[in-house]
């Protein structure tokens, strides 16, 4: 981790991250070589760990986030190749909601 914070030293914004939980010390508030960074998860592996928790029977709830995680890869897959100002505008108006349900 110590390397990570060599190559993000200065750097101030957000950090797409995997579920490794080392990354979470660049968010502190002491953080080395700049103010904390916000950590954006993974939605892939968020689908893992519900998936790997939902009971052999099912469960609905289980099946509402997974849908609500396959809406969210079906609006990226629309806007792949669009310029970032273009995603930026349909994330705000149709994957926020969805993330704001879960």
């Amino acid at each position: 981790m110590e390397a990570a914070e060599r190559i993000l030293e200065g750097f101030d914004g957000i950090l797409q991250v995997d579920g490794y939980q080392g990354y979470h010390r660049l968010a502190r508030p002491k953080r080395k070589g700049g103010v904390p960074l916000r950590l954006a998860a993974c939605w892939s592996h968020s689908r893992r760990k519900i998936i790997a928790a939902t009971p052999k029977a099912g469960s609905p709830i289980a099946e509402a986030v997974l849908a609500r995680i396959a809406a969210l890869y079906a609006i990226e897959k629309e806007i792949r190749g669009a310029d970032a100002p273009a995603r930026q505008t349909t994330r705000n108006e149709r994957s926020r909601p969805l993330v704001a349900e879960l």
